[in-house]
């Protein structure tokens, strides 16, 4: 039986249910190379039911994450969480946040700053848009931009990863640094699926594998390099100890290939020189 964190439907290369998973990250410019980190992704549901109308009056969803390794640096490994959530109103209606717990207003922020624009944060941010899916008909509630949220470098950035969604915002400034969202559906909601192209979800199971594996074979090729290196050090402990045989036994070894041919000569040249003294 399997562990219930890593359950999943991994075998058709989808993560299915598990709750706990390693991603691989690639340069979105060149996602056909290596990746350039890895980061463990723990899912956290929760649902409050109302057993009196058969229903559910409020659940949550929470993305943790941790950087186990990146080729941003020698930084702390750095860690944080995206935060979905639905609740049923006492008159019958329906909100979901994408930025909090009930409601809550906010903002998602991605650290380390190094993963920023690999679609990381895409990626969380859809996971959420595809939980909320279903409760099609509730209110989104406004996500509020404010101006402390973002700099001048990456204002844009943090306003089009929303956009992308499908959430308009009204500004409140020509260069778009605060605003807050219009009302929506959920249903109006767009996935973003463009995660998909350098950003891969992997059963921690298999990368386990795959790194004994390798380490198998790394050690392997130590223990060859540790003999070699070995029967170096004997080789020169016999040059220093006997320098002058050691470079005889050398150039004999040396030229072991044409030692046969020199033989065979000197034996045709004897045979040739009795037969004309005969």
């Amino acid at each position: 039986m399997a562990l219930p964190s890593l359950e999943g439907n991994w075998f058709s290369g989808k993560r299915g249910n598990a709750r706990l998973y390693l991603l691989d990250v690639r340069d979105k410019r060149h996602p056909e190379g290596a990746p350039i980190a890895q980061l463990l992704v723990e899912r956290e549901e929760t649902v409050v039911p109302d057993e009196k109308e058969g229903h559910t009056f409020e659940a949550q969803l929470q993305l943790f994450y941790q950087v186990l390794w990146s080729n941003g640096g020698l930084q702390p490994l750095a860690s944080g969480h995206f935060q979905a959530s639905y609740r049923r109103e006492f008159d019958d209606g329906e909100i979901v946040s994408l930025t909090g717990r009930n409601g809550a207003p906010g903002t998602v922020f991605l650290d380390p700053e190094s993963l920023r624009g690999q679609r990381v944060g895409t990626y969380l941010m859809n996971e959420l848009v595809a939980w909320v899916q279903r409760w099609p008909e509730a209110d989104v509630h406004p996500i509020q931009l404010e101006n402390a949220q973002a700099y001048e470098a990456n204002r844009a950035r943090r306003n089009r990863f929303y956009e992308r969604f499908g959430i308009v915002f009204d500004y409140q400034d020509a260069g778009h640094q605060e605003g807050r969202s219009r009302p929506m559906k959920v249903r109006e909601l767009l996935p973003v699926l463009s995660w998909q192209e350098n950003i891969q979800e992997r059963d921690i199971r298999d990368v386990l594998e795959t790194q004994r594996r390798e380490n198998e074979l790394l050690t392997f090729e130590r223990d060859g390099r540790v003999r070699a290196l070995e029967q170096a050090n004997d080789q020169l402990r016999r040059a220093c100890r006997q320098p002058l045989r050691w470079a005889v036994s050398q150039l004999w070894r040396l030229h072991a290939p044409s030692r046969g041919a020199v033989l065979l000569a000197l034996m045709v040249a004897g045979m040739l020189w009795w037969q004309f003294k005969s």
